[in-house]
C-alpha cells in the first residue's frame, strides 16, 4: 500500500502541476485535459471517488485514446454514479476501439445526436453496414434529414452517418408502401441530396461528397450527376432509381423461389428423379452465388 501511494504521488509530481491544481479533484481535471490518463488513475485510486472524480478519469483515458481502460472503468463504477455524459464518454472510447457492439448496448441508455454519430462511425468501420442501418433508424427522428422541398439535407452530419442514410434512403425505395423513409419518384421526382461544399468543415474543403459518390457509384444500374448550377448538390435520376427499386425486388422475391426449384414438378419431365434433384441443386446454387 505504502509503495502504491509513493508510486501515485511521485507520478502526480512528476507532471509538475501548479499550485492551484494541487488538489485532487482540480488535478483530474488537469490530468484529463491533457490526457494524462495513467496520473488520473493513479490519483482516482487515492480518494473516494465519485461521479466526476470517475468521469475526468474515463476522459483523460478517452483523450489518451486509452479506450479499454476507458470501459473498465465504467465496468467497476457503482450504478448509482453513472450519467449521460458517462456513458457518452463510454461511447467515445467504443469508436475508438471499433467495439461497436457495446457500443449499441450504451446507445439505448443514452440515446441523442453525439451517441448516434458514435454507433455508428464504430459500425461503418467495422464493416457491419446493417447494424449501422439500424442503429441510425432508431435515431433517425432526432435529425433533420428532408428539408421544405423534399431534398435530403447531409448538413452538419458526419461521413458514416452520412454514408448511412443514403443507403436507408435508396433502399428504403425497395420496401414501399412499407418503408418509412421514402422518396417517391414518381411524385417528388430527382432525389437531389445536400452535401455542402466543406465550408463547415474543419479541413475547408468538401467530405461528404466525395464518399456519397463513391457510394452512389457503387449502387449498380443508378444514375446521378451533381448539379451543374450548384456543385454542393448531387441529383439522383429518378428512372435509374425506379429500375434500382424493381430491379432489387424482383430478385427478392425470386430469390424466395429458389428452394422450390428443389421438386421434381417444377423441372423437365423427361429428367429422372435423381438428375432433377442433382440438377435443382446445382442451379440453386449457381443463383444464390450469382445474386
Amino acid at each position: 500500500m505504502r509503495r502504491r501511494r509513493a508510486a501515485a504521488s511521485h507520478a502526480v509530481a512528476s507532471f509538475k502541476m501548479p499550485r492551484a491544481a494541487q488538489r485532487r479533484s482540480a488535478a483530474l481535471a488537469w490530468c484529463e485535459r491533457r490526457g494524462a490518463w495513467s496520473q488520473a488513475l493513479a490519483i482516482l485510486r487515492r480518494m473516494e471517488a465519485d461521479t466526476s472524480a470517475y468521469n475526468a478519469a474515463m476522459g483523460a483515458c478517452r483523450r489518451a485514446n486509452r479506450w479499454k481502460q476507458a470501459l473498465s472503468l465504467l465496468d467497476e463504477m457503482p450504478e448509482s454514479l453513472v450519467t449521460q455524459k458517462t456513458l457518452r464518454t463510454a461511447i467515445a472510447a467504443c469508436e475508438q476501439g471499433g467495439q461497436w457492439r457495446r457500443g449499441l448496448e450504451l446507445l439505448r441508455r443514452a440515446p441523442c445526436v453525439a451517441n448516434y454519430n458514435s454507433v455508428v462511425a464504430a459500425c461503418e468501420a467495422a464493416g457491419e453496414e446493417a447494424a449501422a442501418e439500424a442503429a441510425l433508424e432508431r435515431g433517425l427522428g432526432l435529425y433533420e434529414v428532408w428539408t421544405e422541398q423534399g431534398e435530403l439535407d447531409l448538413h452538419d452530419m458526419s461521413v458514416p452517418v452520412a454514408r448511412t442514410l443514403v443507403r436507408l434512403v435508396v433502399r428504403d425505395t425497395v420496401r414501399w408502401p412499407k418503408g418509412r423513409y421514402f422518396h417517391d419518384p414518381y411524385l417528388m421526382g430527382d432525389l437531389v441530396i445536400i452535401t455542402g461544399r466543406g465550408h463547415r468543415s474543419e479541413a475547408k474543403r468538401p467530405l461528404i461528397k466525395p464518399a456519397i459518390l463513391r457510394l452512389l457509384a457503387s449502387i449498380p444500374h443508378l444514375r446521378f450527376r451533381v448539379h451543374p448550377r450548384n456543385p454542393g448538390r448531387v441529383v439522383v435520376d429518378d428512372a435509374s432509381l425506379l429500375a434500382y427499386a424493381r430491379r432489387t425486388s424482383w430478385k427478392a422475391r425470386f430469390r424466395d423461389l429458389v428452394p422450390l426449384a428443389r421438386y421434381a414438378f417444377l423441372l423437365p419431365s423427361f429428367l429422372t428423379p435423381r438428375q432433377a434433384w442433382s440438377s435443382s441443386w446445382s442451379w440453386s446454387w449457381w443463383y444464390q452465388k450469382r445474386y
